[in-house]
């Protein structure tokens, strides 16, 4: 084995990943799936296929209350071809015949009608009861499906910077790739949670600068000020005039880092010996040196210790947690490789000299300005020596500097290739903020010039998020603003709801001091996390500067509304002293159903392909705003429909469709990652 200290590290890493593997492979199975098709939608689809002998069928529930129908079905192939006239008229009447063989007193359809391009369907209670019960029976597992088993995804998400805070945008990706995460593994995926830390570029700075200016202090905000010093030292030797504008304190307390200085030349020249001794101090790195090493792993517990507080506040733990480093010399083997196959390309002069002609030929049609083409060849003339992976379109990805050096990008295809060999995954996600959607199509696009996915089929996806913005400007937060707003708000939000424990008394809120305490950090936590998924995740995110304010509005966003509601069932459920299920003698219970019942009952059922949409869709808003609506639909029967009077159940069917809602609402805040307490 080689005495290389970090080679040693890495060896590790892969075992625990492969053990680790193993045990996400091992727990998926454990777990068992549920059939999709055994749910109410779902046969009663079947039922409708089978009597039509058609596949193509657009079902859809309907308002009883509005059509007198429950569901609403058109053939979209025949509708098309046949164009709706003729469709009306000779398609439309056979359906409606044959579909009216079903219907009778005792079956599942009441009745069948022609509703211009529709065949409407009247559903008998008898079928709306058995989905009720089929919610009860499955409990925690209804909703899960076993459409995508055997088969795995690794997501990417969070994805922090050794030595830096976490900010706004790893915040919403750690939240987003949570929930994503919950919800592909609710349709059978076996997820493989991964979250992959920037630990090398940069680091001899970070290293040399520790030695010069560090160990006051041992841990991450000491880590966050030298690269501050060394951001500084940077942007003033590359810019005189910046220089020339330094006050008389400013100049005294770089010239405490840098070492003294009196002129721009000067300045310029502390600086390039620091660079030059990170430089030196990172080739040491490279190469396993001890004291590099040995620091280098102490600055990357310290960030991970940093972060590791965050996931812990939030609940959150990914599988696997691997850095740049990891990748590092896959990354240089892979340029090496790829140089003599010819799929990486070093640019030359005569490479130079056809992109320039290119660009040149753009602008005589006027496709660049003279300014833009300038620029353009500029940046043509700095890529000789380096080396590229060739796009389309004249676009080429920089996977080598002319100095020798590898950049993040083709650590990134490293991590790539070694994902789907080791992962064999179905689809392989990354869930990042919206300004790397082109940094991401090229690096996609370079992985298939490669063919780092060895011709395995496997969906490369990038999902972005939007920004986190100032609510009165509209404005992206600053990073460090961003993560400050966030972590304080957890902390905020649970203190806010443990003193509304504290004001409220009666029966069901004679809990402990540390029952209260958990509540609170679970309405917390799932308040802050429904209100970043219940609208599209590519939009923007609001915070107020008031904190107290941005409490209030992440209550008022609807997931701690869905506590709440599921709160109320389960007080009602307890009140009444008896199981829901031997509460009810059978079907004739439900024998006059309101419209109201009706209603909730069809909205249970679409629980399970909900949750399908929002995988395929890849939107976690999709079954928020599901819950939102349910819980909305059962307060409303609820206000028109007590289940309890004087303490007794004259209506039982009334308890079961209490006892069915509160478990639909359970199951699908567990998938949000906002489980709620069992008393609110």
């Amino acid at each position: 084995m080689s005495d290389n200290l970090l080679d040693k590290l890495n060896s590790r890493i892969q075992e625990d990943i492969l053990n680790k593997k193993r045990s996400v492979e091992e727990a998926r199975e454990a777990t068992g799936y549920t059939s999709h098709e055994e749910y109410f939608y779902n046969k009663l689809q079947d039922k409708i296929v089978k009597a039509l002998c058609i596949e193509d069928i657009n079902l859809e529930f309907i308002d009883r209350k509005m059509f007198g129908a429950d569901v609403a079905i058109k053939i979209p192939g025949l509708l098309k071809e046949k164009g709706a006239g003729v469709y009306i008229k000779e398609v439309v009447p056979v359906l409606v015949a044959n579909l009216q063989k079903l219907a009778s007193p005792d079956g599942d359809f009441a009745n069948v009608e022609h509703k211009g391009i529709y065949v409407n369907i009247l559903l008998n209670n008898k079928y709306l009861f058995e989905n009720i019960w089929q919610v009860v029976k499955m409990g925690t597992n209804f909703g899960q499906s076993d459409l995508f088993k055997k088969r795995s995804v690794v997501v990417d998400y969070s994805s922090p910077n050794v030595a830096k805070h976490l900010h706004a945008g790893h915040i919403r990706s750690t939240i987003i790739g949570e929930v994503l995460c919950n919800i592909y593994e609710a349709v059978g995926y076996t997820v493989h949670r991964l979250n992959y830390i920037n630990d090398w570029g940069g680091m001899g700075y970070l290293i040399e600068g520790y030695e010069r200016w560090g160990q006051a202090k041992s841990n991450n905000d000491e880590l966050y000020n030298i690269y501050q010093i060394y951001r500084r030292g940077e942007k003033l030797a590359g810019s005189e005039a910046d220089f020339n504008l330094l006050t008389p304190e400013v100049a005294d307390e770089l010239a405490s880092y840098y070492g003294i200085f009196s002129s721009f030349s000067e300045f310029k020249e502390r600086f390039e010996d620091f660079k030059n001794s990170a430089n030196s101090r990172f080739k040491n790195l490279e190469a396993g040196a001890e004291m590099e090493f040995a620091l280098w792993s102490k600055m990357r517990e310290w960030s991970l210790e940093e972060f590791d507080k965050f996931y812990g506040a939030m609940g959150i733990k990914h599988d696997y947690t691997v850095g740049e480093s990891f990748y590092a010399k896959r990354a240089k083997d892979l340029v090496e490789d790829r140089l003599s196959t010819g799929e990486v390309v070093l640019f030359t002069d005569s490479l130079a000299e056809s992109e320039i002609n290119h660009l040149k030929g753009l602008l005589e049609v006027g496709e660049l300005t003279e300014a833009r083409f300038k620029q353009l060849c500029d940046e043509v003339r700095d890529d000789i020596g380096a080396c590229f992976v060739i796009l389309d379109n004249h676009k080429r990805l920089l996977v080598k500097k002319s100095n020798g050096a590898t950049l993040y990008a083709v650590r990134d295809l490293a991590g790539i290739e070694h994902r789907i060999d080791t992962f064999r995954p179905a689809r392989l996600i990354y869930e990042t903020a919206e300004e790397q959607i082109e940094y991401f199509k090229e690096l996609f696009e370079a992985t298939h010039v490669l063919n780092l996915d060895h011709n395995r089929e496997v969906t490369l996806t990038h999902l972005a998020h939007g920004f986190y913005v100032d609510t009165e400007t509209g404005k992206k937060l600053a990073s460090r603003e961003g993560a400050e707003s966030v972590g304080n708000l957890i902390t905020e939000s649970t203190k806010y709801f443990r003193v509304k424990y504290d004001k409220r008394e009666g029966d069901l809120y004679h809990l402990s001091s540390e029952e209260k305490d958990a509540n609170s950090a679970k309405l917390a936590v799932g308040s802050i996390t429904f209100n970043d998924i219940k609208q599209d995740k590519r939009f923007a995110i609001s915070l107020d500067r008031d904190t107290q304010k941005s409490i209030k509005n992440f209550e008022e966003s609807g997931g701690a509304y869905i506590m709440y509601s599921l709160a109320r069932a389960r007080s009602i459920m307890r009140k009444a002293g008896v199981n829901p299920a031997e509460a009810i003698v059978g079907v004739e219970d439900f024998k006059d159903m309101t419209e109201d019942e009706i209603a909730i009952s069809k909205r249970l059922g679409q629980l399970p392909n909900v949750i399908l949409r929002s995988a395929v869709e890849d939107n976690p808003a999709t079954l928020a705003n599901y819950l939102l609506t349910l819980a909305n639909d059962y307060n409303g029967y609820y206000e028109r429909s007590k289940v309890l009077e004087d303490g007794k159940l004259p209506y039982p069917h009334r308890l079961l469709i209490t006892s069915a809602v509160a478990q639909v609402l359970a199951n699908g805040l567990k998938i949000c990652h906002a489980e709620a307490p069992e008393v609110i």
